[in-house]
């Protein structure tokens, strides 16, 4: 244990030149600290920097001789604590004299001893703060610039009647960890995550939004109000929603308090939230601004929903002519505008059901969300570029009129279903699968980039018995644990011919045909072990596939690849890749194979001769000729000629 100087040329923390045992003039080159050191820096002491490894277990800027006037800059944390308690039961001092530049690193206080120790700021902002372990007081208020707040589990907190306010622009976590808390403020704009734990107690929570359509409050637990609770959004088009962190999954909001909710939100929007306490169920259909429903919502009573019609010429959504006001999630839509004006979409819940009348234009600067079924007939264009999320709770339907989405379009319509009620095209974008059933309803689905099956929460998608193309590279289908795959009789048809790969990740899921295009150096990589009916190609040119090594790729309908004389090249990713068929004869004609293993126990697996394939080696039960009757399974024409069909056949 020491008290260590900062040296009147000091550098970086953790330089042992830093530090003196004698004092900032000193030459003595004493450090660095360790966790056992109190750390002082003094009127002579220059400026230092704070890097990786930097440790004390006091850091006072008054205690030397003449307060600290130089610069605290870095990017790295510092640790500050030990067994014992610093100086005097200081942790942190810092004099009202010092500079707090750039710095962007985290103070932790990891002080393993139970004497109360003292933190004094004076009046500079901190980056960001952790209370590990220890037992610690201010002396001053406490600012800090970073966007988290968290109490851990382990800390024994008491709030003493303070205020907690978080005022940083932009995204904001708070982490209470079911500890009671006086007040707490969350102010400003961006995505605030509010996680104060189950059994958390509140006696103030305010949450003011700012002027941003995109305000939030991310709900990740329940929590009890008992004195005040203050949710305001900017204005009627500068909403903020209140919202649980998991889609259908409800948060509740007990309030014990005396004066009545309504009488203290505004501008405020609510999904997947449970009202609960001395009020019962809320009643916000009045408050200014209006309250909308984003479902899932239970015991908050709404604004009546009311068919809003826009007409009149080109403007955004949130200042066009409605015919009664901005349209909440709860309200039905109709677009009326003149023909040939264009209607930009800025609000981040649009509507509920959504309708065309008119020939004009929809397009869109902000990523959406609308809660109940969209027919775009009549529609002149769509120009959606930032993306639209169903999130029904019921059955929804999507009627594309020949509309192109050139966005992606995210399914989460968690209980409920989308479905097509015409064929979809989505030439640049994709399907994002959250929550729900989607249905192609037979109708055939043309995506730019992917279907993806995604999160957590159940999803199915009915894949009809239309065809799925799904053009470019890189990951084009993605089935996950979540996914449930109704197959039906649909083809996925990836039909990129570029140089880059393509990847299919099945998910160990069963499908019906997937189609490849020939053609490009870029391989189509499988993984999961799937079930198809059929793997054929549309016969323009040759291709690389690449099966899942140890894993097994179940084929049922082993009839030809309807590759013509293009050669098709299979191998595993990894030490071999097995596939099988229950019985009857597999015949895949014009193949190089490379360890891919026949399943012995079904089928008969030939790998024909027109032309001739490839044994690369490794493979096993494999017959490298044509099987009995003709190569394509007697089934098409091959390349020895009309006499063979005749015979085959």
């Amino acid at each position: 244990m020491a008290t260590l100087y900062l040296r009147d040329d000091a550098a970086n923390w953790t330089d042992a030149a830093s530090w003196s045992n004698v004092g900032a003039a000193d030459n003595t080159a004493s450090g660095p600290p360790t966790a056992a050191d109190d750390c002082v820096a003094e009127l002579l002491s220059s400026n230092v920097t704070i890097d990786s490894g930097a440790v004390c277990r006091s850091f006072d800027t008054t205690s030397g001789t003449g307060s600290y006037g130089g610069t605290i800059s870095g990017s790295a944390g510092i640790s500050i604590g030990d067994g014992t308690a610093g100086a005097g039961n200081v942790a942190l001092k810092l004099n009202s004299g010092i500079t707090i530049s750039g710095y962007s690193g985290t103070m932790t206080f990891v002080s393993s001893s139970a004497t109360v120790q003292t933190i004094t700021t004076g009046g500079k902002t901190i980056n960001s703060i952790v209370f590990s372990t220890g037992s610690y007081q201010l002396a001053d208020d406490l600012n800090t610039s970073g966007s988290s707040f968290t109490v851990a589990a382990a800390v024994t907190w008491d709030s003493n009647s303070k205020k907690i306010t978080m005022s940083r622009a932009g995204t904001k976590t708070f982490t209470g960890n079911s500890k009671t808390f006086f007040t707490v403020e969350m102010i400003n704009s961006g995505a605030s995550t509010f996680n104060p734990g189950a059994t958390a107690s509140i006696g103030t929570f305010t949450r003011t939004g700012d002027t941003n359509k995109t305000d939030s409050l991310i709900l990740s637990s329940s929590f009890t109000i008992t004195t005040a609770l203050n949710l305001n959004g900017n204005s009627a088009t500068n909403r903020l929603i209140i919202q649980s962190s998991t889609l259908g999954t409800a948060r509740t909001i007990t309030f014990n308090g005396a004066t009545n909710p309504n009488t203290t939100m505004s501008n405020v929007d609510f999904r997947d939230i449970t009202a609960a306490g001395s009020f019962g169920a809320w009643d916000l259909s009045a408050i200014t601004g209006l309250a909308g429903d984003a479902l899932g919502n239970t015991d908050i009573t709404f604004t009546t929903a009311a068919t809003q019609t826009a007409t009149g010429n080109s403007a955004n959504w949130s200042t066009a002519t409605w015919s009664g006001r901005v349209p909440l999630p709860q309200d039905d839509v109709v677009l009326s505008l003149t023909a040939g004006q264009t209607l930009t979409n800025d609000m981040p819940r649009m509507c509920k059901n959504l309708s065309v009348t008119t020939a004009m234009t929809l397009a869109d600067s902000i990523a959406t969300t609308i809660y109940g079924s969209m027919d775009l007939t009549n529609l002149s264009t769509l120009t959606f570029t930032d993306g639209i999320i169903f999130e029904g709770r019921g059955a929804v339907t999507l009627t594309s009129a020949g509309k192109s989405f050139v966005s992606t379009i995210t399914s989460a319509t968690f209980g409920g279903s989308l479905q097509l009620l015409d064929a979809l095209s989505n030439t640049t974008a994709g399907i994002s699968h959250t929550a729900g059933t989607f249905d192609a309803n037979d109708f055939s689905v043309t995506l730019g980039t992917q279907y993806l099956g995604n999160g957590s929460i159940a999803h199915t998608v009915t894949m009809g018995n239309g065809t799925w193309t799904i053009s470019g590279s890189g990951t084009k289908f993605t089935a996950i644990a979540a996914t449930t795959v109704n197959a039906e009789g649909s083809t996925i048809y990836l039909s990129d011919t570029g140089g880059s790969s393509k990847t299919f990740t099945g998910g160990s899921k069963t499908y019906n045909n997937l189609q490849i295009a020939g053609g490009g150096a870029g391989a189509v990589i499988i993984t999961g072990a799937n079930t198809f009916n059929r793997i054929y190609f549309d016969g323009a040119g040759t291709k690389s596939i690449t099966l899942p090594g140890s894993a097994t790729t179940t084929i049922l309908d082993g009839q030809d690849l309807a590759n013509g004389p293009n050669l098709i090249t299979f191998t595993a990713s990894a030490g071999s890749a097995t596939v099988s068929k229950a019985s009857g004869v597999v015949d895949w004609q014009t193949v190089s194979l490379t360890n891919i293993v026949a399943d012995a126990t079904g089928a008969a697996y030939y790998a024909g001769n027109a032309p001739p394939s490839v044994d690369g080696g490794g493979n096993t039960n494999w017959i490298f000729s044509d099987p009995p009757g003709g190569g394509q399974g007697g089934k098409s024409i091959g390349w020895k000629g009309l006499w063979w069909l005749e015979w085959g056949a």
